[in-house]
């Protein structure tokens, strides 16, 4: 699956992880983001907060912090047992806290390595799906993340 837009809004969020993601031919898959527990989780959590036909199940540590979460139909009845969408965190999944994505790749996806020069962060240059240099950025760091865990 490929999906690269700007978001307009948490509504707009919503419909995006209800028509892409959240599809029966997706039910049982796992998505995971490399630091996910930072701010993917809360944006998932928060776009479906008011969609009451989903229900979501957080995963916590024992200081609560996020490293995941859960989404199942409602309608599934048990939640424990439903077959359900999942959210995690790389860097949670693989007990790598602080390991930076670039060293990740490096040792575990050295073919997919991090593109460099394209987004200048550090003048303060944000992410633009309109831009197809940020866009292969981003591809590249999922697909680096994808071969780096199934290798």
């Amino acid at each position: 699956m490929r999906l690269s837009t700007s978001l307009r809004s948490m509504n707009h969020l919503r419909q995006i992880l209800i028509d892409e993601f959240l599809t029966e031919a997706n039910r049982g898959t796992a998505f995971v983001a490399w630091n996910g527990n930072r701010f993917d989780a809360y944006y998932i959590a928060a776009a479906l907060i008011f969609a009451e036909d989903y229900r979501i199940r957080p995963f916590l540590t024992t200081s609560g912090a996020v490293r995941g979460l859960s989404v199942t139909l409602a309608a599934d009845g048990d939640q424990r047992t439903a077959n359900k969408w999942m959210f995690y965190d790389g860097m949670a999944m693989l007990g790598l806290p602080g390991l930076t994505l670039e060293k990740f790749l490096a040792v575990y996806a050295p073919d997919f390595r991090k593109l460099s020069g394209t987004i200048d962060w550090e003048n303060g240059e944000v992410f633009d799906a309109t831009n197809p240099d940020h866009v292969a950025y981003a591809e590249r760091d999922s697909e680096g993340l994808y071969h780096g865990m199934t290798q």
